[in-house]
């Protein structure tokens, strides 16, 4: 037990770890999931040992109690492999966790009503109001789970994540109900975090053919820019947008965009759309060099030795010029200058 335990905590020691062919198969004395992970680790509880992690394409709740010495190596983010309702896999190591359906929080909404997605034809868009402020919120569902739910139906938020939580009996085999997580965003397009908002616009793209999405890139010119995207569940770099493309296609997914070191997760690529993530621009025309954080100065995202026009993710930041901290927000297609 200590030696698996070891290993995950270790998880840098894997790639050291001589494999022992046999008959032609390779085995080693850490052995390794290699099945595609399923889901992603979005919050965990070290006093209570308990792990929640989020299903990629359903948005499924899971929770599981791990031992203490995996908590201590567990982060938000990391990959899990979750197969009839147990984990088999934490970051690519083998375990066996048995999950259940997560603590249930009271219910703060109702559901209001449910409409098709005029741009995600994948999904409904879910209109939700709390019972006590009477605020509208607005959750993007899948069609398969938003068929299950009803209007006036009890609906959970959850502060730490920003998800709204829904059950649904969608996938239960025994009829008891299961819990779904989803992004909650406010009536007028931002979220409960008042530092974010809609960050993307998909449309659909009639003379597109073939099984690939796009990215629409299409920055005015003059504006320095550069573009990484990595697989949203295990963080794997994946590879770079050239800096003079308008749009970059790409396989259907969901995706982690690095804009100008901003980072945009969970981005989503449909077969026959074009996904635009809104951006505005930041024209730094004071002299000297300049540092760009986010808006509590706490994440240094990057530097420039001079002026700069830069593309940047519509949210709040902060930029330090001689010494001195500026915050601005940057909303979609507009410019800031300093």
């Amino acid at each position: 037990m200590f030696i698996t335990n070891l290993l995950f905590m270790k998880k840098l020691l894997l790639p050291l770890l001589a494999p022992i062919a046999i008959g032609g198969m390779f085995t080693g004395a850490f052995a390794q999931n290699e099945a595609a992970p399923c889901c992603g680790i979005i919050a965990k509880d070290i006093k209570k040992n308990l792990v929640v992690a989020r299903d990629n394409t359903t948005g499924r709740l899971y929770q599981f109690r791990a031992d203490a010495l995996d908590m201590k190596a567990i982060n938000l983010k990391d990959a899990v492999n979750i197969s009839s309702g147990k984990v088999t896999a934490i970051s690519g190591a083998n375990r066996m966790y048995v999950t259940v359906r997560p603590d249930p929080l009271d219910p703060c909404c109702g559901i209001v009503s449910i409409e098709p997605d005029p741009l995600a034809p994948c999904c409904a868009m879910v209109n939700i109001m709390n019972n006590m402020t009477n605020q509208s919120s607005n959750i993007r569902v899948p069609k398969q789970i938003a068929a299950t739910l009803k209007t006036g139906q009890a609906v959970s938020m959850d502060a730490s994540t920003g998800m709204a939580i829904v059950q649904s009996s969608y996938a239960s085999s025994n009829g008891q109900m299961n819990s779904y997580g989803y992004p909650a965003t406010s009536g007028d397009g931002t979220s409960g975090n008042a530092n974010e908002t809609d960050k993307w616009v998909i449309t659909a793209v009639s003379a597109m053919k073939g099984v690939l999405g796009r990215l629409n890139i299409n920055y005015p010119a003059g504006v320095d820019r550069w573009i990484l995207y990595y697989q949203p569940a295990d963080n794997k770099y994946m590879g770079s947008v050239g800096s003079n493309e308008k749009t970059f296609t790409i396989s259907p997914g969901e995706y982690r965009f690095l804009i100008t070191d901003v980072p945009v997760d969970n981005v989503p690529i449909q077969k026959g759309h074009e996904t635009r993530i809104k951006m505005g621009f930041l024209n730094v025309v004071s002299e000297g060099g300049f540092y760009l954080y986010n808006d509590t100065k706490e994440k240094l995202y990057t530097t420039y030795d001079k002026p700069k026009k830069i593309a940047l993710p519509v949210g709040n930041y902060q930029v330090k010029l001689g010494g001195q901290f500026y915050p601005f927000t940057i909303k979609d297609k507009e410019t800031v200058e300093y």
